[in-house]
């Protein structure tokens, strides 16, 4: 039998404004309260609504959306775009809010909020989970981990899962398990004008199925629900290394030669940049070792692994110890969103760890205590090529997410900090050592993105499917830059 996530699970909608108040702020979605009276509606005037619209990052005020519609159901997300697409509303897709580029956020538009799509269904068997549009990390891993059971997730617990998923997915399960898109078996699909598409493997429009493996989340339609893969909870031997900054040059040497001798699938070797302090910053080595029970997997290979990280240079701190993806996973401080920040950002992909790539960030000290770099190492399973999903670097690589950050009222910050993220990405393409990749989950909108991310024939495939799915551009706040035929 099935089992089927129970209310503590679910984020349970505000009271949307009543009819009269949506008359007076936006009367061309009355029709919504006709066609889906359980639905919520938001608008600028409803004293809830600087709440309902917070997102991570926002870089301007003058972003003003019409409405905030938050379904509860699949059809009331079909109604929504139905009447939309009718009266040519533009819509954008928010689920857990943390986008970089303010995809979340729409000026004239509707904002689709999925985060009362939070369902969650185990399957019979235990291999799969059906979830809604608007389940976060920290949800769903929450969920297996009580049931014994696992899946691959990002760094943070708050961050919309399925978008994850969508665009890639980077995590540390990567090498053993593979990238988010990898995990997905299935999905439903709303289009602009209201069809519900159900695809998996071999079923379906294979455009769609292709797209929703790595093209991202909203690009051809919102994902009501996704089925993903399940496997039996990990043993992980897991925490981090750190090192100081300034050894970062010798740390990311040591960490290629190393790599490049004895890499294996079932460790992470991701990293993250910080200087939470403001005393010079720290190279955060996670440290994750998927325990099994043969020779080169057992809890003596972990240790005599971990006695190699450590001569990456002098040992700030070790945490390592027994632990699971949930534990780790709530280890991880994650940005509050009760605290208003301006954030920055810029990515970039090089093919792996180097001393060269350690002497750019050596030049470019973290500009702030919450600025960060994060450094996500594809490889094993992860770096297959799989034709059937858009996601582009599909070689083995090392993602940099730069993010320069402070807090929103600091204005001589903002103008300090905010040019950093290219100033390092600049750096790491004069000494070229970029792959010509990027990651749309770490970089705004600019032009040309989309070839970034899927490649000139992925690019070129996606304007097609856009073209015949949504040919009045409805999804095009959530979709980069294409080109033209």
């Amino acid at each position: 039998m099935s089992l089927t996530a129970s209310d503590e699970y679910h984020d349970l909608a505000p009271t949307g404004v009543d009819r009269a108040t949506l008359e007076a702020d936006a009367a061309a979605l009355l029709p919504l309260l006709d066609s889906s009276p359980g639905i919520h509606i938001y608008t600028p005037s409803a004293p809830i609504f600087p709440t309902v619209q917070k997102v991570l990052n926002q870089l301007t005020d003058d972003i003003k959306c019409l409405a905030i519609v938050r379904p509860n159901t699949e059809a009331e997300i079909r109604d929504t775009l139905r009447l939309c697409s009718s009266l040519n509303i533009k819509v954008t897709i928010r689920s857990g809010g943390n986008d970089v580029g303010e995809r979340s956020i729409i000026h004239g538009g509707v904002v689709i909020d999925m985060r009362s799509m939070d369902f969650m269904t185990l399957s019979a068997d235990r291999s799969s989970v059906s979830v809604g549009g608007g389940i976060t990390h920290g949800k769903i891993l929450t969920f297996l981990d009580k049931n014994e059971l696992d899946t691959p997730v990002g760094w943070g617990h708050q961050v919309g899962y399925v978008a994850w998923a969508c665009g890639g997915g980077y995590g540390v399960e990567c090498g053993s398990r593979g990238i988010g898109s990898d995990q997905i078996l299935g999905g439903r699909v709303v289009t602009a004008n209201g069809d519900v598409l159900e695809v998996e493997d071999g079923k379906g429009d294979e455009d769609v199925w292709w797209a929703l493996r790595g093209g991202g989340a909203g690009i051809v339609g919102v994902v009501s629900e996704l089925t993903v893969k399940v496997y039996p909870k990990l043993r992980v031997m897991g925490g981090y290394v750190m090192f100081p900054f300034a050894e970062v040059e010798q740390v990311f040497d040591r960490m290629q030669k190393l790599y490049e001798k004895d890499f294996p699938d079932h460790f992470a070797g991701e990293v993250y940049l910080i200087d939470p302090m403001n005393n010079g910053g720290l190279v955060n080595q996670f440290f994750w070792w998927e325990l099994g029970d043969d020779e080169a997997t057992n809890a003596e290979a972990a240790e005599k692994y971990l006695v190699k990280v450590k001569e990456f240079g002098t040992v700030v701190s070790c945490t390592v110890a027994e632990t699971t993806p949930y534990k780790f996973l709530y280890s991880i401080e994650n940005p509050v969103l009760d605290v208003r920040q301006a954030f920055f950002n810029a990515s970039a992909i090089v093919p792996s760890f180097s001393r060269e790539l350690g002497a750019v960030f050596a030049k470019h000290p973290l500009p702030s205590i919450t600025s960060a770099v994060v450094l996500h190492n594809c490889h094993g399973v992860g770096a297959r090529r799989d034709p059937k999903a858009a996601f582009g670097p599909r070689q083995p690589h090392v993602l940099a997410g730069i993010v320069a950050s402070c807090e929103w009222e600091d204005e001589a910050s903002k103008t300090k900090i905010k040019g950093w993220p290219q100033l390092v990405y600049d750096d790491i393409t004069e000494n070229r050592l970029d792959m010509g990749w990027k990651y749309s989950n770490f970089n705004p909108p600019e032009p040309g993105d989309g070839r970034m991310y899927l490649g000139e024939d992925g690019a070129c495939r996606m304007r097609s499917v856009r073209e015949r799915l949504d040919p009045k551009g409805l999804f095009a706040r959530c979709t980069p830059d294409l080109g033209s035929a």
